[in-house]
């Protein structure tokens, strides 16, 4: 029981890591007012001046170490999560790991290609807009993979637990908002919200759980 406790204890903490590491970005300013990834500059629609650019350079960097990072621990808690819910329905269980993980890799494929754009533009290789097509592809897939695994998650973790019930309202109810956020400008923000709920969520959950299973 004390290895059980002690997985649930590494992966509550990598939840809540990466919810930290959502708060972190969301203070990463782009120059001249840029949204990320500043498509405008990689389409080279918008030429930046060399110190705009420079600082347009450091802060996509910075926010690719972020959200590097996070990844990671989306990972490392999406396993943690995902066999919570196994506990109690293993198919429920199986299929939010699937989707969550697939989720996180297509976000690393995300950051690849924008990070591609940016240095074939650093270098002088302006590239046509094909590549706008496939990264708005792997950007939606990456939210949309995740939303579809938490409400798997969400079947599986319903119980009497009052942690268990606000991840899955949060992995159910709340997930409907953070999908129409993609659609509607004014709901924008309610992804990256979402997002952070989700973890934090789950790192209370999870910290709960090792607690169980450490008495148990």
């Amino acid at each position: 029981m004390k290895s059980t406790s002690f997985f649930y204890r590494i992966t509550a903490t990598a939840a809540a890591g990466s919810a930290l590491l959502l708060i972190g970005m969301a203070f990463i300013a782009f120059p001249q007012g840029l949204e990320y990834p500043g498509v405008s500059v990689l389409t080279g629609e918008l030429a930046l001046s060399p110190a705009d650019q420079a600082a347009y350079a450091g802060a996509l960097g910075m926010l690719f170490l972020l959200d590097g990072l996070f990844l990671l621990g989306w990972l490392v808690s999406w396993v943690g999560i995902a066999q919570a819910a196994r506990e109690r329905m293993p198919l429920f269980g199986l299929l939010a790991l699937v989707f969550g993980l697939a989720g996180a890799l297509l976000d690393f494929s995300e950051n690849s290609i924008i990070w591609g754009v940016f240095q074939n533009l650093s270098a002088g290789r302006a590239l046509n807009a094909d590549w706008l097509v496939t990264w708005k592809a792997v950007q939606h897939l990456s939210y949309w993979l995740p939303f579809i695994g938490a409400l798997f998650a969400s079947f599986g973790l319903w119980s009497s637990d009052w942690r268990a019930r606000i991840t899955a309202v949060v992995g159910s109810v709340l997930v409907v908002f953070a999908a129409a956020g993609m659609y509607l400008p004014a709901l924008a923000l309610l992804p990256n919200v979402w997002f952070l709920l989700w973890f934090a969520s789950n790192a209370v959950l999870l910290w709960g759980h090792a607690g169980t299973h450490e008495s148990g």
